[in-house]
């Protein structure tokens, strides 16, 4: 069916596809969706109109409140021909390994839970580099 639009509604929707800000985007369809004629040729896009308007809405609130997920707190590339993690129980001596290992100057002490952040390392191999990963205590 033939919509009908006046110019006045013609001119909200040019005025909408220039506009660049989501608030300005906001109002133009406000604009749109008062100035169009209300008959049944017009039905779906009045629709399409405030799908739009809640769909701007909901991005000009911000963020949606739910479920947060939270990435990993440290990512290590991997380097070298392979990455080996040092796993373990608190006070083992992995950081020792892992210092004597790769020379690395790690935190070593005498208590527990020395280790917070994993810390990357290079151990040579013959010709090889392996990265070892000396990762906090699994308690």
């Amino acid at each position: 069916m033939p919509t009908n639009v006046s110019p006045e509604y013609k001119q909200a929707e040019v005025e909408y596809r220039q506009a660049r800000e989501p608030r300005e985007r906001l109002e133009c369809l406000q604009e749109m969706l008062r100035t169009i004629p209300k008959h049944k040729g017009t039905e779906n896009l009045q629709a399409d109109i405030k799908t739009r308007i809640k769909q701007l809405r909901e991005e000009l609130s911000g963020p949606k409140k739910g479920a947060h997920r939270v990435g990993p707190v440290q990512v290590i590339r991997a380097e070298g021909a392979a990455q080996v993690s040092l796993i373990g129980a608190p006070n083992v001596g992995k950081s020792s390994l892992h210092d004597r290992l790769t020379r690395s100057g790690a935190g070593i002490g005498v208590y527990p839970f020395t280790t917070h952040l994993p810390q990357p390392g290079m151990m040579p191999f013959e010709d090889i580099q392996f990265q070892l990963i000396d990762l906090p205590p699994v308690s």
